[in-house]
């Protein structure tokens, strides 16, 4: 069995939430085997914890997010898919406001920071959740399928069809999830937006701190002021995204 693992020091980052550009700050700190990862709301009066596991998770358009009562963070899955690369099981995440920091739209510093913590091993097995038959899920012409693996890992193929928008296409990525591919192929990856999404979002006040150089919005031509940092970003930075998920 392979033992959990932590952070072996502490780490901080600050930034501008990604969706509502408030300031925050973020705090990684160790936690003790069996903990799992935990964020915790140190904005309040009284710290709220919110557990990183299925009951947690509230429902949100274009973002992921976790509650604990009438508490929330947002837009988690880019901190959880760094530290699920790592394969780090416990950790405490502290920040001072509902929102990570979005950065540069990606989860490279998030990826970087938990790099440079080091990690710990710790005398408790990891709880490996293993697929031991076929899981499907459809939605209208979008579907997850998850299916046993015989080598222990994760592997995805990510099939993504933006045909009806020219900036974008069709795009598919495959992967074997390990620490080097993930720093290398997928952290740098950016999250993107098509330009008539971006209008309607900070026409209802949303990312209105954004603009094309600090996000990707994407015409029929491709990025606006801005370029791709590889030909198919915008599918890698979906399997970011669900790598984040699934932790």
């Amino acid at each position: 069995m392979k033992p959990q693992k932590t952070i072996k020091n502490e780490a901080q980052l600050a930034g501008k939430g990604l969706f509502f550009g408030q300031d925050v700050r973020v705090m990684f700190r160790p936690a003790e085997a069996d903990t799992g990862i935990v964020f915790v709301r140190t904005d309040l009066e009284r710290p709220v914890r919110i557990a990183v596991r299925p009951e947690s998770i509230v429902q949100r358009q274009r973002r992921s997010a976790l509650g604990n009562g009438d508490v929330y963070i947002e837009t988690s899955e880019h901190c959880l898919a760094a530290a699920s690369a790592l394969g780090i099981d416990n950790l405490v995440v502290e920040l001072s406001a509902p929102e990570l920091p979005g950065f540069d739209g990606s989860c490279e510093d998030y990826f970087k920071t938990l790099q440079k913590c080091g990690l710990a091993e710790q005398p408790r097995p990891r709880r490996e959740l293993v697929i031991r038959e076929p899981v499907c899920i459809e939605d209208g012409d979008r579907a997850i399928y998850a299916l046993p693996d015989s080598s222990g890992g994760l592997q995805i193929t990510f099939d993504m069809d933006y045909t009806q928008h020219t900036g974008i296409g069709r795009q598919t990525y495959s992967c074997r999830l390990n620490e080097g591919h993930f720093a290398q192929q997928l952290a740098p990856a950016r999250t993107f937006v098509l330009e008539a999404e971006a209008r309607q979002m900070q026409a209802a006040g949303i990312g209105t701190h954004l603009g094309p150089k600090n996000i990707l919005v994407i015409s029929s031509d491709g990025p606006i002021k801005n370029s791709f940092r590889f030909p198919d970003e915008c599918v890698r930075h979906k399997v970011v995204d669900l790598i984040g998920d699934l932790m």
